[in-house]
């Protein structure tokens, strides 16, 4: 079914506004990473914050130690059998500093741990495909 669904998204590309709305939405991600030199991806919870996308990553943890300064990707996509759409950003994430986590913290509900360390990824480079 994928395999149909990518053929005919010759064309389809989205608009670069219509791109960062989808993303900017989106309650599940995957981030794209390198780690040690390969690559590697983890799925997120992404939460808006102004023209960026926040998210938290166990203390710790291969993206905690991985992503910030790097440059990674965010995907996210909405995918069924007549079409859908699929957008990626690809940028430098940064650490968020500890006077910005309480706000986004609240707003991220319990999508996130306490002990999570939360990265933020500027939505600069946004590509999208409407597929079907």
């Amino acid at each position: 079914m994928l395999r149909g669904m990518v053929g005919r998204a010759a064309g389809g590309e989205l608009g670069s506004e219509e791109s960062r709305a989808l993303l900017l939405a989106a309650a599940l991600a995957r981030l794209v990473y390198v780690h040690r030199a390969l690559p590697a991806v983890a799925p997120v919870v992404p939460v808006a914050d102004g023209g960026c996308l926040v998210f938290a990553a166990p203390a710790g943890s291969e993206v905690a130690t991985a992503a910030p300064g790097s440059v990674v990707a965010l995907h996210a996509d909405d995918l069924h059998g007549d079409g859908g759409w699929a957008v990626t950003a690809t940028g430098l994430a940064e650490l968020v500093a500890p006077e910005e986590e309480p706000e986004l913290r609240r707003r991220a509900g319990e999508a996130w741990g306490p002990y999570d360390v939360l990265l933020r990824l500027p939505l600069e480079v946004v590509r999208g495909q409407r597929l079907g």
